[in-house]
């Protein structure tokens, strides 16, 4: 009966850690897709391909008041635990950028990232792509 009972919380434990870590592959291509708040009309479109090598790719296209702009970026890239990092090195002064988020989930196909500045905490919901 010990046993069972060991047996039973180890595999709880399994269980709530698998559900509470972002453990899953990060590599591949995301793609996520926003509409502002408030009194602008702004839609955007970002994809992301985060590489085996440690580099990423990211193309943010920008629809404003019927306008499009697209704004690209590349570096490099580390996850620790919950926690990834990007280095932009493509900045216009050729300082690198660096930008920390919190991964709230990370699954298969979604990848949920979440930073927080002075105008409040941010989420962004990716989809894998193929």
């Amino acid at each position: 009966m010990a046993n069972l009972s060991k047996m039973s919380f180890l595999c709880l434990i399994m269980v709530f850690l698998s559900c509470t870590r972002p453990d899953g592959n990060i590599i591949g291509t995301w793609q996520a897709e926003q509409e502002s708040e408030g009194s602008v009309n702004m839609w955007s479109i970002i994809k992301m391909k985060i590489g085996e090598n440690g580099q990423y790719d990211k193309t943010v296209t920008l629809y404003i008041g019927g306008k499009t702009q697209e704004v690209k970026e590349s570096g490099t890239w580390k996850k620790d635990g919950n926690i990834i990092v990007f280095t932009e090195t493509t900045t216009e002064t050729g300082d690198p950028l660096i930008t920390a988020y919190d991964i709230k989930e990370l699954s298969d196909n979604t990848l949920i990232l979440s930073a927080s500045d002075k105008t409040g905490t941010h989420k962004w919901k990716y989809e894998r792509k193929k």
